[in-house]
């Protein structure tokens, strides 16, 4: 188990605003590769006619362990009762993928990034405790360990704890998604998308759920508050996105998405990023033609595109363990690893 250092600093205040900082907001959308579920988290049950004759035989019995003792009575409750498909995460008229969600993953890359020159971004605050074994393949866990084997066995030390040890000295990634006693500066919406656009699968070992179609796109925003420039570039390349492209590599999301070869898979897209109408030098300072609407300033097109390029470039530059991410697709390595169709 190596010992790796933890680049960290001063925490951003998060009530004042800074001449070389950004506020927000990341207009963006999930566009499914395969199909994906994010459950709701609870099953349902569903029956067939012979529950009526179950109920009838419990009601007229007088000895009732003899019944739940009888092979032909149990069969028949097996056959009447199964579980249902199993849903979604529904808002009314709308499927979502939660911003807690979205949240998670994006952070999650980050944390999981190796370390360069035995320096890391991340304390690894939501991720488990480093292990010195890797899963042998078929047990739990084996492909996601594969994936980002480079990173799971380096000891970090104790996360960033302000709440605990008033220490506001925190690592990058924390300042940016939050920790215990600091709210973050990247929140995620929720991402959603019409109601006919999952359907039924059925998946190994009688498992049922709704699954969201292939070839969907899910729409949402991404919250932003004070971002330095690169912090910028540090939250798009978490969401795949790389320079000269504003869609970006194939991620995995939502249940069984280490499993299966057709659960899982998407990418993220920025169509636009808006700010209010009091960043306008920020764009000025960095040489970006920007659109005026409402009183906010549209960053689309070729401005989008600069800006993309210039925030990664500037991550890139002062986070240089990043480079590893840049580009870096997980999916694209579970699928080399083999999985079940």
């Amino acid at each position: 188990m190596s010992r790796v250092d933890v680049v960290k600093k001063p925490f951003t205040a998060r009530d004042q605003e800074y001449d070389d900082s950004l506020s927000g907001v990341v207009e963006a959308f999930i566009k499914t590769m395969s199909h994906i579920h994010v459950s709701m988290g609870r099953e349902r049950l569903e029956t067939t006619s012979l529950t009526g004759e179950i109920a009838k035989q419990i009601l007229a019995t007088d000895n009732i362990l003899a019944l739940l003792n009888n092979k032909t009575f149990l069969e028949k409750i097996r056959t009447a009762i199964a579980l249902d498909y199993v849903d979604n995460i529904v808002y009314g008229d709308f499927i979502c993928i939660p911003g807690s969600t979205i949240k998670g993953l994006l952070r999650s890359r980050l944390e999981l990034t190796p370390s360069k020159d035995r320096k890391a971004v991340s304390c690894m605050h939501t991720i488990t405790q480093p292990i010195t074994e890797l899963p042998k393949p078929g047990t739990h866990g084996w492909r996601h360990a594969r994936v980002w084997s480079n990173v799971i066995a380096e000891n970090r030390g104790e996360p960033c704890d302000p709440a605990s040890t008033q220490d506001y000295t925190i690592c990058v990634v924390c300042d940016l998604f939050g920790a215990p006693g600091v709210v973050g500066r990247v929140m995620p919406s929720n991402f959603c998308c019409s109601r006919d656009a999952y359907e039924k699968l059925d998946l190994p070992y009688g498992e049922k759920v709704y699954a969201i179609k292939p070839n969907t796109v899910l729409r949402g925003f991404i919250h932003f508050s004070s971002l330095r420039v690169e912090e910028l570039g540090v939250l798009l390349i978490s969401m795949g996105i790389t320079r000269g492209r504003t869609e970006g590599v194939p991620l995995l999301i939502g249940k069984h998405k280490y499993a299966y070869r057709n659960m899982g898979k998407a990418v993220f897209g920025v169509s636009m990023i808006r700010a209010p109408h009091r960043f306008k030098d920020f764009f000025k300072k960095m040489g970006l033609e920007v659109s005026e609407k409402d009183f906010e300033i549209i960053c689309d097109g070729q401005c989008l595109q600069e800006l993309i390029n210039k925030a990664i470039d500037e991550a890139l530059k002062n986070y240089p363990q990043l480079e590893w991410l840049h580009g870096f697709s997980e999916a694209s390595e579970r699928d080399r690893l083999g999985v079940a169709q």
